[in-house]
């Protein structure tokens, strides 16, 4: 259900209702979706000992995403992913954005930084005051 509400080609819901709901492109998910299963194996189905596929990338990575972007606990999506809420916070907990992408994508602020940051949004505080 999932698979077809939002990934394939003719997908019932429309690129732009997919940003919205994701907070992201459809592009940018799955290419996070397929570097997080290179850096954890969890991310990927995989056949239990009586051969039934267990659950997907996509159902793993679209609970953790939705948690994280929708701030909501794991037995709010669970009907809906199909999994159980354990299962949604367990994919929650191993999405290792940090892990991941943090290297390329994530640095310490330096004083530009910060000064650029303050200044875009705005200075909130007088320092005479403080």
């Amino acid at each position: 259900m999932l698979i077809n509400d939002y990934f394939y080609r003719k997908a019932l819901f429309t690129p732009v209702m997919f940003r919205r709901r994701f907070w992201m492109s459809r592009p940018l998910f799955t290419w996070i979706m397929d570097d997080v299963k290179v850096y954890d194996n969890y991310f990927c189905a995989k056949v239990d000992a009586i051969g039934k596929l267990g659950l997907s990338s996509y159902q793993k990575c679209t609970a953790a995403i939705r948690m994280l972007a929708y701030g909501v606990v794991g037995d709010f999506i669970d009907e809906y992913m199909r999994m159980s809420e354990s299962s949604c916070l367990e994919a929650m907990y191993k999405l290792a954005v940090i892990g991941v992408f943090g290297e390329q994508y994530l640095q310490q602020l330096n004083a530009e930084d910060t000064a650029l940051n303050l200044e875009a949004n705005g200075n909130f505080y007088d320092r005479d005051s403080i």
